[in-house]
């Protein structure tokens, strides 16, 4: 696999290498930001289950005069609020980053097709002769499919999920 990963490698351009590496950097900040998410989970749960000790807490470690006196309920919803903009903001920034990784996968299948159809178009008359027309559009249809499918998008799969 990682032999594949250094063929298909090989196939990009200065460009497209760069827009590879920052699609897996946002897929990095995406994972990133998942963790950040499971953590605050259980902050949450406990804020829900005590939310005086919370309070106590809240208040024990802040310099902001404003918390001092704040009571369960406001901690509750401060904190709700908190949680609910985090992750707002990752599945925004989630589905921004898996957006900008469709866009990666689509400009790479219309290069690859780009330059299959301009080998056959160099090709010598001699090999146009000896190969049937509908087995040039078939590869030409078939195998960039082929290749975004079952190399390009597994590749990005394994870098990003190890």
């Amino acid at each position: 696999m990682i032999s594949l990963l250094f063929r298909f490698w090989k196939l990009l351009d200065r460009t497209d290498r760069r827009r590879a590496v920052v699609a897996l950097l946002l897929v990095v900040i995406c994972s990133f930001l998942e963790m950040i998410g499971v953590g605050l989970l259980p902050i949450m749960v406990a804020v829900l289950n005590s939310p005086e000790f919370m309070v106590k807490k809240i208040g024990f470690y802040t310099t902001w005069h404003g918390l001092d006196g704040l009571d369960s309920a406001h901690a509750i919803l401060l904190i709700s609020l908190g949680v609910g903009l985090f992750f707002l903001f990752k599945n925004l920034f989630s589905m921004w980053a898996t957006y900008r990784q469709g866009i990666f996968k689509a400009h790479l299948r219309g290069k690859l097709g780009r330059e299959l159809l301009h080998g056959y178009l160099q090709a010598p008359y001699a090999w146009h002769l000896t190969h049937s027309s509908s087995d040039i559009q078939q590869n030409m249809q078939q195998e960039v499919s082929n290749f975004s499918t079952r190399i390009a998008a597994p590749a990005l799969i394994f870098i990003t999920e190890g």
